[in-house]
């Protein structure tokens, strides 16, 4: 039986944080000049912000602050093992390259950015199937095909054929009463905003199930859910059925916990814009969501807390994005290490 939100009664060391601040928000919220004629609705720009554009808001994305603010000690040796494996791939090119010093150095720097590939390319395909998904919630027609890289896959294609037909299948078996898709949040007084992947009601075999478990789903609430496609799955030898690779952590390979600090943000956003523009009060949702696990071999759908416990830990993380991006940067007006020290002239020696 899963724990409760009892569980977690009593007093903790995050009941009363204090949060270094600035200008009385944690993230340098620098404003930016009101642009009517750039949307209603807050977008995301490549420098992790988003831009309200009506009230000059420079909003830090969540998924930002998440990369900048949580330590994720595995991706430095998945990257060590993904070089690795790219060098040992490349053994023949790399012999034939090492007589000649340009080849040898461009084939090195080719290798060296092997997990930068991998993770782009993990990127282009979680955003497609995400645009797919979009599609069939809003009852749009999809596109005939998505770019992924410098090619363009189809929808029926073997690329992302099998994940629309899991994301189908966990349709037909769960009846998710979707209430929301790809919708933009933000908690101004905070400092960010961010896209939640959608809404879905309490009501069904999602709720049921989440109950069954000790979860406390309110009713008259909705949902948060993520859909994640990442991670390796493991197919037995006697051919059975595929199942979640289980790392050392006891983390499902693809699943992580920072998906409820994700939606404890999503579901704190004091607002929300509807595709007509129009701003409108962050609905009330559960302290727990579900992360839809979509992968080419299956679908698992897990809960999440994302509730005020797991808020507390994102504002914490919010100030290490702070530190890391900006305040311990050498490039800022006073920074926290200054320059050399020169030793005074003797006249100039204190005694």
């Amino acid at each position: 039986m899963t724990s409760t939100d009892e569980d977690y009664e009593g007093p903790s060391p995050l009941d009363n944080p204090t949060l270094p601040e600035v200008d009385g928000r944690p993230m340098d919220h620098r404003r930016q000049p009101k642009k009517k004629d750039r949307g209603t609705i807050p977008d995301r720009q490549k420098n992790g912000y988003y831009a309200d554009h009506l009230t000059g808001d420079r909003l830090r994305s969540v998924t930002t602050i998440l990369e900048g603010g949580v330590p994720k000690k595995a991706l430095i040796f998945w990257a060590a093992n993904t070089c690795t494996d790219c060098a040992i791939d490349s053994l023949p090119a790399l012999v034939a390259a090492s007589r000649f010093p340009d080849q040898l150095a461009e084939l090195t720097a080719w290798i060296k950015r092997a997990h930068t590939r991998k993770k782009d390319e993990r990127a282009e395909v979680g955003g497609a199937v995400h645009k797919i998904i979009e599609a069939r919630l809003l009852g749009i027609e999809p596109p005939a095909s998505v770019k992924v890289g410098d090619e363009e896959w189809a929808l029926d294609g073997p690329e992302l054929a099998p994940y629309i037909e899991n994301f189908r299948r966990f349709e037909a078996e769960w009846k998710p009463a979707w209430t929301a898709s790809e919708m933009v949040v933000a908690n101004p007084e905070h400092g960010y905003a961010g896209t939640l992947d959608y809404t879905l009601g309490a009501d069904g075999p999602i709720g049921d199930a989440l109950r069954a478990q000790g979860y406390a789903v309110p009713a008259g609430v909705d949902l948060m859910g993520d859909t994640k496609t990442g991670g390796d799955w493991i197919t037995p030898d006697d051919g059975g059925e595929p199942y979640p690779k289980i790392l050392g952590s006891g983390h499902v390979h693809g699943v992580y916990p920072e998906a409820g600090l994700q939606m404890s943000a999503y579901r704190a956003a004091a607002w929300c814009w509807l595709r007509d523009g129009s701003r409108v009060p962050m609905p009330t949702t559960a302290p727990v969501g579900i992360v839809l696990h979509l992968r080419p071999e299956g679908y698992r759908l897990y809960p999440a807390r994302c509730g005020d416990r797991e808020y507390s830990y994102f504002r914490y993380a919010q100030v290490v994005d702070e530190w890391s991006s900006r305040i311990s940067s050498a490039k800022v007006d006073d920074p926290v290490i200054g320059g050399a020290l020169e030793l005074p002239a003797p006249d100039q020696a204190v005694a």
